[in-house]
């Protein structure tokens, strides 16, 4: 301080190097020249205290999320963008998603992977994420909120990389078994030359181009899932704890036992694909050329008022195809809707499958020509009763008078029901 380059006379004190070292080294007052010198990234990761903790019991009881660039370049120059969603106790990828773009779409892949893997494995929806603010932050307010999908969300402070276990799980996945099974991967800069990246200076004119091998988009997205599968199904490093386990042993083997079952509708309302059909026929909807049943005729019921127009949710499986879609009329959940099997028509050819796709159809047929049935009976006929006040219409008991008929499960239409309607459009345009 300025203070102390003056003795108690007001004469200035020749201060030597050693004063000044010791000055700027004390421990009281180091931290804070460090902070002065160095950027606000470079302090927290290297001189600011940090939290020391320890890895969950169970897994699934926290993932966590985060995104990076593939080391090896693409042919344009560019790197490959990939997603990635680890579970904390067990280290293993769950999800993976790829792009040459670094958009949100990217972050939602990664989340429709890792949750059809969930579903393979069996496993239920992991108890809490552990996010950025980054992409995800458009899912703040739906998918990101706490108890919608995740009972816990965790949001990660900006600029804080030793926070995310993704980060941490990145780096042993990159120089513990890319570096080992990839060509190019290493950091040019290490001290150890080992762990040094080879290049080849090209003499040009801008002086600062080097020779490097290039690979096609889907070669390194291929090499990536291979590399995956072997960190996956590497030994854990904690073999003091989980002695001759892998990382997939230890997802599958530990799961939190609280876990509950994801409810598909949700997942596939967040992260699903999505298109606008109509329920046709009182039976199906149509999603990418496909008829889709609905469960039960009850869900005509949940309908608006002359409104078929449905919003159907879906999400692909494994094989890119899709299993079933789930409903929605004005944000509300219909129903799930399951893909209609087609039976052979020739009797002589049909197998087991043709036969249980025909009860299947002819037990919705059945159902619904009850519901007509049951639906008539109620229906009750015109009545006209004289002019009258209010006061008295309320003492009146108004005969019904039900029109009976008989109805043979066929798809005919009875003489008495075709006059009514036939009056009834004359009547309506008259």
């Amino acid at each position: 301080q300025p203070s102390d380059y003056y003795d108690d006379n007001g004469k200035m004190i020749t201060l030597s190097e050693s004063t000044v070292w010791n000055y700027l080294n004390n421990p009281n007052n180091k931290p804070i020249v460090q902070r002065t010198r160095a950027g606000a990234y470079e302090f927290n990761n290297l001189h600011r205290p940090h939290h020391h903790r320890h890895a969950p019991t169970f897994s699934l009881s926290k993932i966590s999320m985060d995104d990076r660039d593939l080391p090896r370049k693409m042919h344009d120059g560019k790197r490959v963008k990939a997603y990635y969603s680890y579970d904390v106790a067990s280290g293993c990828v769950i999800g993976s998603s790829y792009s040459k773009l670094k958009d949100k779409a990217l972050f939602i892949e990664c989340m429709r992977d890792m949750f059809r893997n969930l579903d393979k494995l069996e496993l239920g929806v992991p108890m809490e994420v552990e996010v950025e603010h980054h992409l995800v932050n458009n899912y703040k307010d739906d998918l990101m909120q706490a108890s919608v999908v995740f009972p816990f969300v965790r949001w990660c402070n900006p600029g804080n990389s030793q926070e995310k276990h993704a980060e941490h799980f990145n780096k042993a996945k990159k120089y513990q078994f890319e570096k080992r099974y990839q060509e190019g991967i290493g950091r040019w800069y290490a001290k150890l030359e080992a762990n040094r990246v080879s290049q080849e200076k090209v003499f040009d004119e801008e002086n600062n181009n080097y020779k490097e091998t290039t690979f096609d988009f889907e070669m390194l997205v291929a090499d990536d899932k291979s590399i995956i599968e072997k960190y996956n199904n590497a030994l854990h490093p904690n073999q003091k704890k989980y002695k001759g386990m892998t990382r997939m042993d230890v997802l599958k083997s530990t799961a939190n036992p609280n876990l509950t079952k994801p409810l598909p509708y949700v997942i596939a309302r967040y992260i699903g694909d999505s298109t606008k059909t109509s329920i046709r026929r009182n039976q199906y909807v149509t999603v990418m050329h496909t008829k889709y049943a609905l469960p039960s005729v009850k869900v005509l019921e949940r309908l608006q008022p002359n409104n078929y127009e449905v919003v159907a949710y879906y999400l692909y499986n494994a094989a890119g195809t899709i299993d079933k879609v789930y409903l929605y009329q004005n944000e509300l959940y219909l129903c799930e809707a399951s893909k209609i099997e087609t039976y052979n028509t020739a009797t002589a050819e049909q197998t087991q499958t043709d036969r249980d796709a025909y009860a299947a159809q002819a037990s919705y047929v059945s159902q619904f020509d009850k519901f007509i049935k049951a639906g008539r009976k109620e229906l009750p006929k015109l009545g006209i009763i004289e002019k009258t006040t209010e006061a008295e219409i309320e003492t009146i008991a108004l005969k019904v008078e039900v029109v009976e008929t008989e109805d043979d499960d066929t798809d005919t239409f009875d003489y008495a029901f075709t006059t009514q309607l036939t009056a009834k459009r004359a009547l309506d345009n008259l």
